[in-house]
């Protein structure tokens, strides 16, 4: 996965500021929010990418092969994330919120290994050495989620606001497959790989609504989302014969819309005048987006470009834990 990300979120905030902000205003800060995250990635979708032999040996003769491993295996675990919100007062009746929430790194690693057994082949439509009658096949999927948002809230009255802004959504995936034979004269492993890059940026809006049950205590919701851009891009080669023989390159980058919405539910407990802690559960929902193993290139042909499949779906899911600071 690539790392360029960054300079693209950097570019982002610097454009989104220049073109909002006017030069006359003058700039309070009026909230900081720190909340982690415990949040879990849906799996992908149920697309075969190991299959076992039975009995009728090579690639043409797949009609019998058994499912071994789909793209649905790979399992994902709950892992934190650091988001951050500081808020201003920049236009008047307003309140200019920047956020962003990330570090995540979801992961996951299946091992098959079948012994004095050679039945393992991989779905491609085309001869190959390492991938077809194998005994031993490692298959890893990685992903990170960079979020990042600027949106202007206007309060309609004491406990209803909305919001509009432009958010930065960025999904890096890593797909690899690695099968031969483990022992025996024809010793050697070979590795397929994809990895792919969503780049998604465009308008959202949303509404919150914010109830005190207590002086101190009080419970909120919000929703919020919007149709993006999407430029996703892919990277993904083919080795073969003990990685010495490079069967298949290619690279490729495109732009589709794309969608995110999200919920959240929370609960305020107001500790001081200026310091509140909260705990709550969000989801969200992208679409439109290329996930690694879903371009898979079973052929005719081998290419290594995959499907170009951009049409992958994520859920996100969990509790967060958080303080808020008035100023």
């Amino acid at each position: 996965m690539r790392g360029t990300h960054w300079m693209t979120l950097v570019l982002f905030a610097v454009l989104v500021c220049e073109c909002t902000i006017p030069a006359s205003a003058q700039i309070t800060w009026t909230h900081f929010q720190a909340d982690t995250l415990i949040l879990q990635r849906s799996r992908a979708r149920n697309d075969v990418l190991l299959n076992a032999d039975n009995g009728t040996a090579g690639y043409l003769n797949s009609a019998d092969d058994i499912a071994l491993v789909s793209a649905k295996d790979f399992d994902f675990e709950y892992e934190a994330n650091i988001r951050f919100a500081i808020g201003f007062d920049v236009f008047p009746g307003t309140n200019t919120e920047l956020s962003y929430w990330g570090t995540g790194f979801w992961e996951d690693e299946i091992v098959v290994d079948r012994g004095l057994t050679f039945d393992l082949i991989a779905p491609f439509d085309t001869a190959t050495v390492n991938y077809t009658s194998a005994n031993v096949a490692i298959l890893g999927y990685a992903t990170r989620s960079h979020n990042a948002e600027i949106n202007n809230i206007w309060n309609l009255n004491t406990e209803l606001s909305m919001l509009a802004g432009v958010r930065f959504f960025n999904q890096a995936e890593s797909f690899s497959l690695t099968m031969g034979q483990s022992g025996g004269i024809l010793a050697a492993t070979s590795t397929y790989k994809v990895e792919t890059d969503n780049y998604l940026i465009g308008p959202q809006i949303g509404f919150g609504y914010r109830v005190p049950v207590t002086p101190r205590w009080s419970i909120a919701g919000t929703a919020k989302g919007g149709f993006l851009f999407n430029i996703h891009q892919q990277n993904s080669f083919l080795l073969d014969v003990g990685n010495t023989s490079t069967l298949a390159t290619f690279e490729r980058s495109e732009l589709e819309p794309s969608f995110i919405g999200e919920i959240g539910l929370s609960t305020f407990y107001r500790f001081s005048k200026g310091i509140t802690f909260r705990l709550g559960y969000e989801v969200m929902f992208v679409n439109g987006l290329a996930l690694a193993p879903e371009q898979f290139d079973r052929g005719p042909g081998l290419s290594a470009e995959g499907r170009d499949n951009h049409s992958g779906s994520i859920f996100f899911d969990g509790l967060l834990v958080g303080i808020e600071i008035l100023h």
